[in-house]
């Protein structure tokens, strides 16, 4: 996958998600802002969070509380 960059900005200041193709993306979603959810791998393993924001686009949830970046991408 390809990083998105804004044009102009240094890699430290250009947004740092990763945009998933329409045909990758998951098509079905259960899950909807206000739903509390497991978190299974991390850190913060095995507890339990609010939804803050779905994101299709990129195939990512926002839990409240948790820090759920991964750095390497």
């Amino acid at each position: 996958m390809h990083r998105v960059r804004s044009k102009g900005l240094s890699s430290r200041v250009a947004p740092n998600y990763q945009w998933v193709k329409p045909k990758d993306r998951i098509t079905q979603w259960n899950i909807v802002t206000g739903d509390k959810v497991a978190v299974i791998a991390g850190k913060d393993k095995d507890t339990i969070g609010e939804v803050k924001s779905v994101d299709r686009k990129t195939n990512t949830l926002i839990v409240e509380g948790k820090k759920l970046v991964n750095e390497e991408h």
